[in-house]
């Protein structure tokens, strides 16, 4: 809503630079204490009193990514644990998951427990790894869809909620996304770029595996 009067404005502006800044901070102390990206993104909460300030609601962002965020763009990806320094590839890792639970249908199983018990997070999880295993698999498509949806339905972030309502409709077939359109330049964007910007993007079109020898 429309906000008037130069201390409501000031207001507003002063408590959005107090907590932004409040986050950043928890997330720095929490990085010297020890604890991983994970943790406390599930750690760092807005202060009791912003929680229920209308305009620093989670619109947009949600505070476990700014977390992320802040964490990674200090120390890199290496959380402090040597045994994730290699880590084994996501398709060793949805096998060796699968065979764990007991093979596909066992999997399956688990999956419709978590979500009977409400945890959808979980259930989605474990449907991408079935999904890594048997990429055409209706079933796990259908319960990653329903599970995407009940996140998304929950989600007070738009961009969460659209990542996961999209990402449902997908998966049950209902639209069709070609990543590929997502990087075609028009000629006529390319007849506006200038020829050094231009030469610049080359490098980064390169298939290196069809010149290899060259």
């Amino acid at each position: 809503k429309p906000v008037s009067g130069k201390g409501e404005i000031m207001n507003i502006l002063i408590t959005t630079r107090d907590v932004t800044q409040y986050i950043y901070d928890q997330t720095i102390r929490g990085m010297n204490n020890g604890y991983t990206a994970d943790e406390l993104s599930l750690m760092i909460t807005l202060p009791e009193y912003a929680k229920d300030n209308p305009w620093l609601s989670q619109a947009r962002g949600q505070i476990p990514w700014h977390v992320k965020q802040i964490y990674y763009g200090n120390l890199g990806w290496y959380q402090g644990d040597p045994a994730f320094l290699l880590p084994i590839s996501m398709n060793e890792r949805s096998h060796k998951i699968v065979d764990g639970f007991g093979g596909f249908d066992a999997t399956i199983v688990e999956i419709r427990k978590a979500i009977d018990n409400g945890e959808y997070n979980w259930a989605a999880e474990l449907t991408t790894y079935l999904l890594n295993v048997d990429p055409e698999n209706v079933e796990a498509k259908l319960l990653k869809a329903h599970s995407l949806r009940v996140i998304g339905q929950r989600m007070l972030s738009a961009d969460a909620r659209h990542w996961a309502l999209t990402s449902a409709l997908e998966l049950e077939g209902k639209i069709t996304i070609n990543p590929n359109n997502f990087s075609q330049t028009s000629p006529e964007q390319l007849a506006e770029l200038p020829v050094g910007k231009l030469l610049k993007l080359l490098p980064t079109r390169l298939n290196a595996e069809e010149v290899q020898g060259w």
